[in-house]
């Protein structure tokens, strides 16, 4: 449970990086249908079951640029409602067919929640283990109001939303912060085009039952679970309401159900400030992060901007790719956005330790950029560039549904809500902003009036494992502890230092543990401790000045660093290519040229008074050619496919051959 999975949307694979995660969303496109008889249907399942049915044919097809097919069912809007309502709404889901002799149906709810399952399929899936994939029908799904399953979107709604500057922790705010949350709930609404009283229809109770529905068109008696954050809430529920469907269930980050909102959030916060705390005090232990740290430790470097900050705005002269400058204001909850959002991997705590040693520095572009990206803008343009497997809108409607303010009017829920939160401790903690990010649901149309939780679960026949990270800053070890405790047999999976969601991230002993539950029925023990990366290894910047530039093979990788992190190359989609400001003035291009990528630099100065000229190629295999001209000399940056790296030329007057 948490916005953002947009909150790193979450770690993205990074053009000419060194790190790619499983993240990658494949783009799938309109699916052009076509009517087939659906399979024989089974016994529904017991539970809570709903009034009505599967009312008819299917439409199955190839997924566009997948291996996946999408099968897309016509299911009751209200499975709820008594069996004479008619109004239906369509709902996709996506499998993969396994491709031996199958052993069941593993069935994958990912995060958000508003996130498009679909989009990360063949991704997902290129994690797995092979006896999965050999013996399992894998499936994912986009949940209704997500993606191809009658979407709703408000991105231009939410970039308001969340680049306000009002501060909820503030009490002298509260006007602003109260404005800010009754504006969006309007707004998004209205840009999302949904009829408000649909809105309840959203609910998880209510998706889940969209999954019963596809079981029961497989044919199939159960299904293999899991989930992954706020997924974790959606295969809870499914579990409550089916117990004898499910086969085995795997939680990953999860949410703990009984908790009510005004509970969820003091403990996320909490979790978050710890987090960033260990991510800064990482720096500091890291003598390259160290070193770029200016005049003071990291958390002090933070704590001092935030606090400059909130007593008034920063004004940052944004370089644009025209040569030009724009004039854009830094507010201490811009800089809680971006810390937030940094905090879920390894990746993003990296990009935040830059973030803070080149504030400290005075320089304020990293985090500009940042915050764009950390609200669905072009940072060049300010555009609002949608995210096709994100939905705000989808979030909020169902968030909203699934958990009550109480209060007799939205003013008194939201001042309720505030308070709340200030007294569990949000106001004077670091990062306490996140505390109020489903303040929006006060006002929400429809929002849920029912302050009962879905319940927990305890007597299970099926191997229940969860998996969490001591590190999580969203879905705290606290709450996978308490779901474990009440749940005799329940396995508990701990990676010290992770990120949030665990699985398929290429840790060892978390993937051997899910693969050996589904391919051969083995749990682990009770208990398992899995070693982990708090933070991945520091990128440095480049250098601070130009007396500082002496170190040609720090200055050539600093320049390849620099162009791996800038958001618009690192999220180019592959297409004819981009430019963007250089931090202290300047222009960098890059453009495809057949199978390869061509860089370049004009006067691009990434130290100041230090403006470089650069002509560079990324080849098919990932290695990279950079030729580095300036008046301190020229150098040519070879980084092999495998990582050596060599800088020959010449610098401040000397040859130079270096290898790294």
């Amino acid at each position: 449970m948490m916005r953002a999975a947009a909150g790193a949307a979450e770690e993205g694979t990074m053009n000419g990086d060194r790190c790619a995660t499983r993240m990658t969303a494949v783009v799938v496109g309109l699916l052009a249908m076509c009517l087939v008889a659906p399979a024989s249907v089974a016994a529904a399942g017991s539970g809570a079951s709903p009034a009505s049915g599967l009312r008819s044919a299917a439409v199955e097809i190839a997924c566009e640029d997948s291996a996946f097919t999408c099968v897309t069912l016509s299911v009751p809007r209200d499975h709820f409602a008594s069996a004479a309502s008619t109004e239906s709404i369509h709902v996709t889901f996506a499998i993969h067919r396994a491709v031996g002799a199958r052993m069941g149906v593993w069935v994958t709810a990912t995060g958000g929640p508003g996130s498009s399952g679909i989009l990360a399929a063949d991704s997902y899936m290129a994690t797995m283990d092979p006896r999965i994939v050999d013996a399992y029908d894998i499936v994912f799904f986009d949940q209704r109001g997500v993606g191809l399953s009658e979407p709703l979107a408000c991105p231009r709604a939410a970039a308001r939303f969340y680049l306000s500057p009002a501060d909820a922790r503030d009490p002298r705010q509260e006007p602003a912060v109260l404005s800010a949350a009754r504006s969006f709930a309007a707004s998004c609404v209205a840009e999302s085009g949904v009829d408000p009283a649909v809105l309840p229809s959203f609910a998880t109770r209510q998706a889940v039952e969209d999954l019963e529905a596809f079981r029961r068109y497989l044919g199939v008696d159960r299904l293999d679970l899991y989930g992954e954050s706020y997924g974790t809430q959606f295969v809870q529920t499914y579990a409550l309401a089916h117990p004898d469907r499910v086969r085995s269930l795997i939680l990953d980050g999860p949410v703990d159900l009984t908790l009510p909102l005004d509970e969820v959030w003091p403990e996320a916060v909490r979790a978050m400030d710890r987090t960033l705390v260990r991510t800064l005090d990482a720096c500091d232990a890291d003598p390259a992060c160290r070193a770029d740290v200016t005049g003071r430790t990291a958390l002090g470097a933070y704590d001092s901007l935030a606090a400059r900050l909130s007593r008034s705005p920063a004004r940052v002269a944004f370089p644009l790719a025209s040569g030009k400058s724009q004039v854009r204001r830094f507010w201490a909850t811009h800089l809680e956005t971006v810390a937030l959002n940094d905090m879920y991997g390894q990746w993003g705590r990296m990009e935040l330790q830059r973030v803070i040693a080149a504030a400290s520095r005075g320089n304020l572009v990293p985090a500009q950029r940042s915050l764009a990206v950390d609200v669905a803008m072009d940072p060049e343009t300010l555009t609002v560039t949608p995210d096709p497997s994100w939905s705000d809108a989808a979030y909020y409607a169902i968030e909203c549904a699934d958990y009550s303010m109480p209060g007799p009017t939205p003013d008194a829920r939201a001042r309720a809500f505030l308070e709340a939160g200030r007294a569990a401790g949000a106001a004077a903690a670091r990062l306490g902003r996140v505390m109020f990010d489903d303040l929006p649901c006060a006002y929400w149309p429809a929002g849920s009036a029912n302050d009962t939780r879905p319940g927990r679960i305890v007597d299970h026949a099926y191997p229940l494992v969860v998996l969490v990270a001591d590190t999580d800053p969203i879905t705290p070890i606290e709450g996978a502890e308490r779901i474990v405790s009440r749940a005799p047999g329940a396995r508990l999976v701990v990676q010290t230092g992770g990120p949030h969601v665990l699985y398929g991230r290429g840790v060892a002993c978390v993937d051997d543990i899910v693969t050996a539950l589904l391919a051969d029925g083995s749990l682990p023990p009770p208990r398992t401790t899995c070693d982990g990366d708090l933070v991945d290894a520091y990128l440095p910047l480049p250098p601070v000045s130009r007396s500082a530039a002496v170190d040609p093979l720090a200055m050539a990788t600093a320049v390849d660093d620099w162009i791996a992190m800038l958001p618009a190359y690192a999220w180019w989609d592959g297409g004819d290519g981009g430019a963007a400001g250089c931090d202290f003035g300047g222009r960098f291009a890059f453009a495809a040229r057949g199978d390869a990528v061509e860089l370049s630099m004009r006067r691009c100065a990434l130290t100041p008074r230090l403006p470089l000229t650069v002509a560079g190629r990324v080849d098919p295999t990932g290695a990279v050619r950079l030729v580095i001209s300036c008046d301190l000399g020229t150098l040519v940056y070879r980084r092999s496919e495998g990582g050596a790296l060599r800088v020959t030329g010449t610098w401040r007057g000397r040859a130079v051959d270096v290898r790294g």
